[in-house]
This record gives structure tokens, C-alpha cells and sequence, in this order.
């Protein structure tokens, strides 16, 4: 039997943005304000605004503040990290090459291993 085999190997990317610096308390003062205590509440309440369409009043209340959302939310990205720099892991993979199976690289995978290579 005959058999289409790949190699593959993974890597994580870490990548960042600019830093920008804003007070919790202007975000206190909106109509949905936020209303919690630490950093972790604020980064969940942050996530929720739509950084690419900031709202008219995120925009009016402190045009500075604004200004930093923007600028955060057009930052390009930087790589800081990458786990290729201490190695990968490297696969076998089994299957067919089919080019409608886009999330695995146009190749449906039938079997799957870690190997050494």
C-alpha cells in the first residue's frame, strides 16, 4: 500500500503591540462604566470595547485617552519570542493531500504521531 506522508513541525510566536498608559478612572465616568477593583476586572472590562470603533462618548470624554485607543488599536505587532529559538515539535502525518482541507495546509490528515526527526 502505498501511503502520502508529511512532516510537520509547531512553533508558538509571541507577539506584542505598543504600551500605552491610561487611568481606570476616566473609564469610571462612561455611561457603561467600569466598576471593579483589579487589573484582571479591567482587562476583562477593556476587552469588551471595540477598539477599532471606539464609541462617540470614549472619543469625546478625553480625546487623549481616545487618542491612546487608537494608537493601541493601529499598532503594528512585534515578535519578542519564539519557541523555535529552543526547538519545535515535529510530527508524522498520514493522509491525503487535498487542497479543501485549508486549516491543515490543503492535506487531510488520517494519522498523526510525534516523532523525532
Amino acid at each position: 500500500m502505498k501511503y502520502q506522508i508529511r512532516k510537520v513541525e509547531s512553533i508558538t510566536i509571541h507577539r506584542a503591540t505598543c504600551v500605552i498608559e491610561v487611568d481606570d478612572q476616566y473609564f469610571r465616568e462612561l455611561c457603561d462604566p467600569y466598576t471593579g477593583n483589579s487589573a484582571e476586572e479591567f482587562a476583562k472590562y477593556l476587552a469588551g470595547i471595540d477598539l477599532e470603533e471606539l464609541s462617540y462618548e470614549v472619543e469625546d470624554t478625553d480625546m487623549e485617552t481616545g487618542d491612546k485607543l487608537r494608537d493601541l488599536a493601529a499598532s503594528s505587532w512585534e515578535q519578542y519570542a519564539s519557541s523555535a529559538e529552543d526547538g519545535s515539535d515535529i510530527f508524522l502525518q498520514i493522509g491525503e493531500k487535498d487542497e479543501s482541507y485549508y486549516k491543515s495546509g490543503g492535506f487531510r490528515i488520517d494519522e498523526h504521531i510525534e516523532s523525532r526527526y
